[in-house]
């Protein structure tokens, strides 16, 4: 009887794992050594989910950074001084020398820690887009990143051209410098801020912006231009000057809003007697809301208090189930965070929000069929808490545009990515289907191209990559057509 032949046998193929995972590996080893050829021909061959393990390692893809990210910043979101890096699109791969020689030279490094303090005037040139962190796999990003970095550096002249670029190395390919002393100083405008002398009016404009900006961090992702008045702010309230100024104690005392507060408001007026109407509006703040008389009494104190008497009573009308019509509210909208009564101005935006958020509790909310009109002028009045943008992610995919236009004619900028997914409101409408959002959202500025989170497409791409037709691809490639006229 004859008996089969064995051959050679063959080795086991490599896993589908395996396979997936040898290309970031191979880039990643491309990346560091320097080799651009090599890193720019594997990011043509692998999808953007394998890119993306390149750079972050136990992310699956895409969708695992943005999450990764997330979690890794939890509530400490508003520290972050710039944008993080996710895909986007298929990213371009430049060396660290070209980034040197066009906008260095790079002082450096750093400190390692994703959340530690930086070295004086790092607000400033994190505002100008000038850091550049160096991650533990031997690459770098445009920003002050936060997720497996190494050290960070800054350059002397601004990173714009390599936004979301890799920055392949060697790190030892470049000479990296001592940051100049002059440059390592707290700014504000371009000059150097100093405690002594104190000047009163540069520290309210300060508090004014940094409170601005701290309210916009709840809504979306735009963290550089926090950067310089956040360490603006920081230097006066943790400088160990501080409580030898009045204008300090002010805000360490409204910010506290304790027992402790109320000598501090005592030691700011024996400093400076000219602050005691302010002094006296946030010692009464302490006891709101029962005491509306002595409010009252302050209403003549300071050109704010007419709106914030009228906002504070309206508060206490609604917390005793009044019917009350918030519109008259709305004119004061303009005066939260003024500068030239910035603690005044602050306590109106906060006792706006509470006006609001009385206002909501108990109605119907809008996926249960609720009226659309009050959420809509909580948007508009500056209303900033977490479910805002939920509001406006449900109208979308439920059809309710009718919502979805009151918040643009309110003033609403469908621009951007918004928290806690990096979400483009345009790509939620084309994905929803919902034809009548994606012509509103177009109609009030929204780009047809802006990447989104799914996979780093825009909305367009989107669409095509999908094989879709009908009236929304139309309508996208019709805006595209008239913002590429525009630009040209």
């Amino acid at each position: 009887m004859k008996t089969k032949k064995v051959g050679k046998q063959k080795k086991p193929a490599k896993t589908t794992a395996k396979k997936k995972m040898d290309g970031p590996v191979q880039l990643r080893k491309a990346l560091v050594k320097g080799d651009v050829e090599t890193s720019r021909n594997l990011i043509e061959k692998l999808s953007l989910d394998q890119i993306c393990m390149a750079l972050y390692d136990g992310c699956d893809g895409v969708e695992g950074a943005v999450a990764f990210l997330n979690e890794t910043a939890g509530d400490r979101l508003a520290q972050i001084r710039t944008p993080q890096h996710v895909l986007r699109g298929k990213p371009r791969v430049v060396t660290l020398a070209e980034v040197a020689e066009k906008c260095g030279p790079v002082y450096g490094p750093f400190c390692t820690f994703s959340f530690g303090d930086r070295p004086a005037g790092w607000g400033a040139a994190a505002s100008e887009n000038r850091i550049l962190s160096w991650m533990d796999q031997g690459l770098g990003l445009v920003g002050d990143q936060t997720v497996n970095i190494d050290d960070r550096y800054i350059t002397a002249r601004p990173l714009d051209e390599f936004e979301g670029a890799l920055i392949a190395g060697p790190l030892d390919s470049v000479e990296v410098l001592n940051l100049p002393k002059e440059q390592q100083v707290v700014t504000w405008k371009g000059r150097p801020l100093t405690i002594d002398p104190f000047e009163p009016a540069v520290f309210r404009e300060v508090f004014s912006k940094t409170m601005r900006l701290h309210a916009q961090l709840k809504w979306s992702y735009d963290f550089r231009s926090n950067a310089a008045a956040r360490e603006a702010f920081l230097f006066y309230h943790s400088h160990d000057d501080g409580d030898q100024h009045a204008d300090i104690l002010l805000v360490k005392a409204i910010m506290g809003l304790d027992e402790e507060s109320r000598e501090k408001l005592t030691r700011a007026v024996e400093l400076d007697p000219v602050i005691k109407p302010w002094a006296d509006w946030i010692e009464a703040w302490i006891d709101f809301p029962d005491n509306m008389e002595r409010i009252e009494e302050l209403k003549n104190t300071d050109r704010l208090g007419s709106a914030l008497v009228a906002c504070c009573q309206t508060y206490v009308d609604l917390k005793a189930g009044k019917v009350v019509n918030l519109k008259p509210l709305e004119s004061f909208v303009g005066m939260h965070y003024d500068s030239q009564s910035p603690y005044l101005g602050y306590l109106l935006a906060r006792v706006t929000e509470m006006c609001i958020g009385e206002a909501l509790d108990g109605k119907d909310a809008i996926e249960d069929g609720g009226d659309p009109a009050p959420y809509a002028q909580a948007l508009r009045m500056g209303f900033r808490g977490q479910q805002a943008i939920g509001w406006l992610m449900h109208a979308i995919k439920a059809n309710h545009n009718n919502f979805v236009r009151l918040c643009l004619e309110s003033g609403f900028k469908p621009v951007g990515h918004f928290g806690p997914c990096y979400l483009n409101l345009l790509a939620t409408a084309t994905n929803a289907e919902n034809t009548e959002a994606v012509r509103a959202f177009l109609e009030h500025g929204a780009d047809p191209d802006e990447p989104s989170h799914y996979g780093g497409q825009s909305s367009l791409a989107l669409c095509e990559s999908n094989g879709e037709s009908g009236e929304i691809i139309k309508v996208l490639r019709a805006a595209r057509k008239l913002h590429v006229a525009k630009a040209v």
